[in-house]
């Protein structure tokens, strides 16, 4: 990131290494840091400007002249110039660096690629939030965390789901777990609650609450299920009234990543058994 400032002790090391082989004079000392700041001036180019210089052939030609330039400045310090040299060092400077352009275009391409990729390998199709897969990986990385001392489980699944793909389709059961992702994700967002969504599988899905207590998660999640049960959800002719019900657990340090997810389980059905469509910590 700053490379311009880091080469600044090697040219005082490549500077000495020069006076060592051909010792002082005024012109050489002149010519060499003149070359030196020609270089540094390069770097500082290229490192603002990079992405444009490389997509853009007269700016590589322009690199290619200043780094021609900074090896003529040091040659003729000590050396007559020949300038059939200058000009095949010039040829094989902007050949390097068209190669270069063309590298850096496929490589810009499969890291492209491989986002659209990694996006498509933790997204849910269905919903649009983060999948299983997704979940797996943060939820460990989350268990393994120097940085992260707390944090809130959140599973919830709609209640008799099951009862709404029988009478209404599957297709209106879809639509639904669509609508509510979106409500869910869009309270998240929307309050600054720090919250991630997963879909599990199914009808069921789970919330992640970094650096929030259990109490503070019930608050919010008791807002999303009031939001949820009060929304009528279009599918095709159809309004469905669903609701929610969510089983909280706090993560305690040193806590197996299977015992906190058992446990919120266990809240889940608690929920369920209290009449569904609330919250249960």
């Amino acid at each position: 990131k700053y490379i311009e400032y880091t080469v600044l002790p090697f040219f005082v090391v490549f500077y000495f290494a020069y006076l060592n082989e051909y010792g002082f004079t005024l012109q050489s000392f002149i010519l060499v840091w003149l070359a030196l700041a020609s270089f540094w001036f390069l770097l500082l180019l290229v490192s603002k400007k990079r992405v444009d210089i490389i997509q853009n052939i007269p700016r590589l030609l322009l690199v290619s002249l200043i780094l021609v330039l900074v090896v003529l400045l040091i040659i003729s310090s000590q050396f007559p110039i020949n300038f059939l040299y200058a000009l095949t060092l010039f040829g094989k400077i902007f050949i390097l660096l068209c190669i270069t352009k063309i590298i850096f275009k496929e490589v810009a391409s499969i890291i492209e690629e491989y986002s659209k990729y990694k996006e498509y390998t933790y997204i849910d199709e269905l919903t649009g939030v983060y999948n299983r897969r997704k979940f797996d990986e943060t939820f460990k990385e989350l268990l393994n965390s120097d940085t992260i001392n707390k944090f809130s489980l959140v599973l919830f699944d709609v209640d008799s789901f099951k009862q709404i793909n029988d009478k209404y389709g599957h297709l209106s059961g879809d639509i639904v777990l669509r609508d509510i992702s979106y409500l869910v994700e869009k309270h998240l967002r929307e309050n600054g609650e720090n919250g991630q969504l997963f879909r599990f599988g199914g009808d069921e899905f789970f919330i992640i609450f970094r650096n929030r207590s259990g109490n503070e998660v019930k608050k919010i999640m008791v807002g999303i299920v009031k939001k949820i049960s009060c929304t009528e959800f279009q599918c095709n002719s159809f309004k469905i009234k669903a609701s929610i019900s969510a089983g909280i657990v706090e993560a305690t340090p040193g806590a197996l990543g299977k015992h906190i997810i058992s446990q919120g389980d266990k809240n889940l059905y608690e929920a369920k058994a209290r009449g569904k469509n609330q919250v249960y910590l």
